[in-house]
C-alpha cells in the first residue's frame, strides 16, 4: 500500500513520523525560513558529496545535517536524499544504528591518523597538537565503539549442574 503525505511524497521510504512531522513543520513555517532550511540542507548535502572524494573531509555528518534540515523544511527533499543509493544508505545506516563495517572503519582510522599526524607536523604548535590528538582519540573511540570488528562466535549455554 502506497502511503503519501499531503505534499505528495512517498512516505514508505522515510519513517512515517518523520514524514508527518516535516509536513506539519513545513506547513506552518514562513516561506523565507523554509527556503533557508532547504538551502542549508542542499549546502550540507553538497559538502557531504564532496567529502566522498576529498580525503579528511567528513561525509556522514554533513549528510546527517542535510537530512535534518530537509526533515524540518522539505519532506520531498528528505525522501529524495534517503532514496539515493549511496547517500541514502549512509544516512539510513546512521539513523537506524547500523554498525560501521570493519573495512570502512579501518580506512577511516588510517586516514584520520595520517591526516592528524601530517597536520600536527606542519603546524607544530603544542596546543594545536594537543587539540588534534584529543580530537583524533575521541573519533577513534567513537568509530571503535560503533564498529563490528569480527563476527562473534555463538556459544550455546550449558545447563547448570543440578544441586543434589
Amino acid at each position: 500500500m502506497l502511503r503519501t503525505s499531503p505534499t505528495g511524497i512517498d512516505c514508505m521510504s522515510v519513517r512515517a513520523t518523520q514524514c508527518e512531522r516535516a509536513d506539519r513543520q513545513a506547513a506552518v513555517m514562513p516561506p523565507w525560513q523554509r527556503r533557508a532550511w532547504v538551502a542549508l540542507g542542499v549546502l550540507s548535502t553538497a559538502t557531504g558529496v564532496v567529502g566522498l572524494v576529498v580525503p579528511l573531509l567528513p561525509t556522514t555528518c554533513f549528510l546527517l545535517l542535510g537530512a535534518w534540515c530537509f526533515g524540518k523544511s522539505s519532506p520531498r527533499a528528505l525522501a529524495l536524499l534517503l532514496r539515493a543509493p549511496v547517500l541514502g544508505a549512509l544516512v539510513r545506516a546512521r539513523r537506524d544504528g547500523t554498525p560501521i563495517a570493519a573495512p570502512a572503519a579501518a580506512w577511516t582510522l588510517a586516514t584520520l591518523w595520517v591526516g592528524i599526524g601530517v597536520s600536527a607536523a606542519i603546524i607544530a604548535h603544542p596546543l594545536v597538537v594537543l587539540a588534534l590528538s584529543t580530537l583524533a582519540c575521541a573519533v577513534t573511540w567513537h568509530v571503535h565503539t560503533h564498529t563490528v570488528w569480527r563476527a562473534r562466535a555463538v556459544v550455546p549455554s550449558l545447563p547448570l549442574p543440578s544441586e543434589s
